[in-house]
């Protein structure tokens, strides 16, 4: 669903792109269309047209983990060393998934991380020794790395 709003002189074409399941409001895009009515005409037939062929977006929640193991590590795969990608394997594997992997992506928040960072500092390690804090550094690189990828990717 697409309209046509007209302000300061300006038109603009409102799309509706559904419900964010995050906060539970509507959400629209608006694209300015200039100053002809006929224009926004145009582009709001293109805006429908294009709507009515998009992926619906998929309620299903899913994990940090999932998001880890099945998207962001063999994306990464392709872009780093054979070495490089074992370890951000093992160390999802291992660091990651076993702690904090079953929490939704849109509800991961800071004091999650805190708490998982402050525990491999302290227990985190083969039987119940401390990490090194260059460890904990590299797992915080990769939740940091696929926490802004969910970002550009419009997941969170």
């Amino acid at each position: 669903m697409a309209y046509i709003v007209s302000r300061n002189d300006r038109s603009y074409v409102v799309a509706y792109d559904g419900v964010d399941p995050a906060t539970g409001r509507e959400r629209r895009r608006w694209h300015p269309a200039g100053h002809s009515r006929a224009d926004a005409e145009a582009i709001a037939t293109a805006v429908r047209e294009t709507k009515a062929v998009a992926i619906p977006y998929s309620r299903n929640a899913i994990t940090l983990g999932e998001y880890l193991t099945s998207t962001w590590l063999p994306e990464r795969q392709r872009r780093v060393r054979p070495t490089t990608a074992y370890r951000y394997g093992w160390m999802i594997d291992k660091y990651i998934a076993p702690a904090i992997g079953r929490y939704a992506l849109r509800s991961v928040r800071t004091d999650h991380l805190n708490e998982h960072y402050a525990a491999l500092l302290e227990r985190g390690g083969q039987d119940g020794r401390a990490l090194s804090a260059k460890t904990v550094h590299e797992v915080h690189l990769i939740v940091r790395s696929a926490l802004t990828q969910t970002t550009h990717e419009g997941l969170t």
